[in-house]
C-alpha cells in the first residue's frame, strides 16, 4: 500500500475549513474572493454561538471584532430605539474594525445566531493582502450610508 493515510482529525479540520470557506463566500464581504483567498480567512475565523436576548457587544465597547452572520438574526439598537435588522449573510462591526472606535451601538440577538468572529489585527492584516476585500467592506460601508440617508 503507497501514499500516506490522512488520519480522521487532519481529515475533519479539512472539512471544517472548506465548510467555512464556502460560508464566508456567501458573504457580500467575501464574496469577490476565490476559495484560495479564503482559505487563510477560514483559519482565522472562530465561530460564536447566541441564544435569543443575549447582547453580543454594546454601544462604547471596544470595537476589537468584526461579526459575520452566519445563521440566525440580530437587531442594531441605539437608545433602545431599534436601527436595523441583521441576518444570514450581514456583517456588523465593521465600522468600529476600520476607525478603532468604539462601538456605535448595541448588538442584540433576536434569533438564536451562529457568528464568524475576525479579531481586528487578523482583519486588518486580510485588508493588506487582498485589495478586493477593501473593495468590499468600502461597498458594504456606503450601502449602509446610502439607506440611511435614504430614511
Amino acid at each position: 500500500m503507497s501514499g500516506k493515510a490522512i488520519d480522521s482529525s487532519q481529515a475533519g479540520r479539512a472539512s471544517e475549513l472548506m465548510e467555512k470557506v464556502f460560508l464566508l463566500k456567501g458573504i457580500p464581504l467575501f464574496s469577490q474572493m476565490s476559495a484560495e483567498q479564503l482559505l487563510p480567512v477560514a483559519e482565522i475565523v472562530r465561530e460564536e454561538l447566541y441564544v435569543a436576548g443575549e447582547v453580543v457587544f454594546e454601544e462604547g465597547d471596544p470595537g476589537d471584532v468584526l461579526y459575520l452572520v452566519t445563521s440566525g438574526s440580530v437587531e442594531v439598537v441605539r437608545d433602545e430605539k431599534r436601527l436595523a435588522l441583521l441576518g444570514e449573510n450581514e456583517c456588523f462591526g465593521d465600522m468600529a474594525m476600520l476607525d478603532q472606535e468604539v462601538r456605535s451601538a448595541t448588538i442584540r440577538v433576536v434569533d438564536p445566531v451562529e457568528l464568524l468572529a475576525i479579531a481586528r489585527e487578523d482583519f486588518l492584516d486580510l485588508l493588506d493582502l487582498y485589495p478586493a476585500l477593501a473593495k468590499s467592506v468600502i461597498g458594504v460601508l456606503i450601502g449602509r450610508l446610502r439607506g440611511a440617508n435614504a430614511s
